[in-house]
This record gives structure tokens, sequence and C-alpha cells, in this order.
């Protein structure tokens, strides 16, 4: 998030096409069942928050440490881009995302995976100080 000054990103990577290596060490590879997910009529989160530290995540400790309603940033759809990776892009930013998102420097998606670890849907994304995946926000 660093450098965009006065002017928020409308579009935003949050993963890799392909393998993420993370801090979690774990898989997280992004692929075509993803991309196949988001075209299901019936697909559930067409419309993500992007929160802060993923405080809207149940089980993470921004959840625990707030209370509802819980401040996002903004709302965004997620994109996949075959070859390239996921995006989220942006449908509006809130108050208190205009105030705060230059205090965040990375992002960090709460994806869903199946037992492989390929990435079957993406439940919400994070501004955060420091996220799992390597070049992500930057």
């Amino acid at each position: 998030m660093t450098g965009y000054g006065d002017d928020l990103p409308k579009r935003m990577k949050v993963l890799n096409w392909g393998e993420n290596p993370n801090a979690r060490g774990i898989r997280v590879f992004v692929g075509d069942k993803l991309a196949q997910a988001l075209c299901a009529p019936n697909y559930p989160w067409r419309k993500v928050a992007l929160d802060f530290e993923h405080n809207t995540l149940p089980g993470t400790p921004a959840y625990a440490e707030s209370k509802e309603p819980r401040d996002v940033a903004g709302f965004c759809a997620v994109e996949s881009v075959p070859g390239d990776g996921v995006y989220v892009v942006m449908s509006e930013w809130t108050k208190v995302g205009l105030e705060k998102a230059q205090m965040y420097t990375d992002l960090s998606a709460s994806p869903v995976m199946d037992k492989s670890g390929e990435v079957v849907a993406i439940l919400s994304v994070a501004l955060c100080k420091c996220g799992a995946v390597e070049g992500i926000g930057k």
C-alpha cells in the first residue's frame, strides 16, 4: 500500500498464480479451481470485505479483539487472472478505510483451500503490516 499517496488503488493483487510460498509454510496454490468457482452462479463471496489485520475473520487475534460492527476499509470483488494471479477490485472505500489505509504496507488474502492446498475461494482480504506471502501489496 505504501507509495500510493492520496490515490488509493482500485485493483490490487493478493495472490500469485501457481504456488504462493508463505510464512506459514502451508501450500497455497492458485489455479483453475478458483477461476471455475468464481464463474459459478452460486459462488457466495461475490463481494468481500477489505478489513484491517483480518478483524472480520473468526479465529484471528484481530477478530477476538474487536466487536461488531467491525471496521472495514472497503468492499471488493475477487478476480482471477489465469497465468497471473488473484486481484481484488474495489467497489467502495469506507470513511475509515480512506483515513487509515495509508498506515498499512501489505495485503493478506483469507483463502479457502481444498485438501491439496488449491484455493477454491477468498473469504476476505486484509490491509496489514506484514502479510504471509512475499511480494504481495508491494
